[in-house]
């Protein structure tokens, strides 16, 4: 495998949206624990909530019949900056940080190892299981290309004829990597929302309401860049190795990244607002 070698910050970045996750032992008394997590970190995230989300319980498949289904409520607890560009999601199985003030990964993992070491410690996290980060991109037209031209093929939907017009475009390749399996998820859309619908909500607890979150005027396209490691059992925790598989996922959605941008959109993005 070549080095990896970080692009840096593109002054003009598309990225708009970016979570990492990590899943730990199922907690049962978090409710218990929170309030002395939030205690711990609300001098960095001082704008505090609690919400129920909805999760989907699917009962064993017996050959013949339909597996029982329950609607299941689960607590989660928010924690954003005041600026609300970072926030931290918790709830008794997993540990989110999100933002939409990403630069660069040594940033973004040390927010991440403080949210870790608090949480492992207050909720006594003994083991994690799965793992991942994942990035959204808004790629628009820049200094006169096309956001067609920024892209590879494959991504997007052809232009065919005068007589049809593109409405939209959606395309999935899965890949397996080093490190678990990487989801490249392409989107060619037209006045749509730039977060996909499946984090929308979550993502509205930084944006508001503005932004990416509300339509977007004309065609662009939506990338949607998911690496995941998923061992399917516990393992014990250490926090220097969430931290480096962590890195190494971002390393392996980083060149995934630059292999479906072209260089004029790269060379675009890397330079300053005219």
């Amino acid at each position: 495998m070549t080095s990896y070698q970080s692009l840096g910050h593109l002054l003009r970045s598309p990225l708009v949206y970016t979570i990492a996750m990590v899943e730990f032992g199922k907690v049962p008394a978090m409710a218990e624990y929170a309030e002395r997590i939030q205690e711990a970190l609300r001098g960095d995230y001082p704008d505090i909530d609690r919400l129920e989300a909805q999760t989907l319980q699917i009962g064993i498949r017996v050959p013949g019949q339909q597996p029982e289904i329950k609607e299941l409520l689960v607590d989660n607890w928010t924690m954003n900056t005041a600026d609300r560009s970072w926030g931290i999601i918790f709830s008794n199985s997993k540990l989110l940080l999100h933002t939409n003030a990403y630069e660069h990964f040594p940033q973004f993992a040390e927010r991440f190892r403080v949210a870790l070491e608090v949480v492992a410690r207050e909720a006594k996290i003994s083991h994690t299981s799965t793992c991942g980060i994942r990035y959204i991109d808004n790629i628009q037209a820049v200094d006169g290309l096309e956001f067609t031209e920024l892209l590879r093929e494959g991504f997007l939907a052809p232009e065919l004829d005068d007589s049809l017009e593109r409405i939209m475009s959606r395309v999935e390749y899965v890949y397996r990597s080093g490190e678990g399996q990487l989801f490249l998820r392409g989107y060619g859309v037209k006045n749509h929302p730039g977060i996909p619908g499946d984090v929308m909500e979550m993502a509205n607890q930084l944006f508001k309401g503005e932004g990416p979150v509300q339509p977007i005027a004309g065609e662009f396209a939506l990338l949607d860049t998911d690496h995941m490691y998923a061992p399917g059992k516990l393992e014990e925790l250490d926090i220097d190795s969430v931290l480096g598989r962590l890195d190494r996922l971002h390393q392996g959605a980083s060149r995934a990244f630059r292999r479906i941008a072209t260089k004029p959109a790269l060379e675009a993005w890397q330079k300053e607002e005219a």
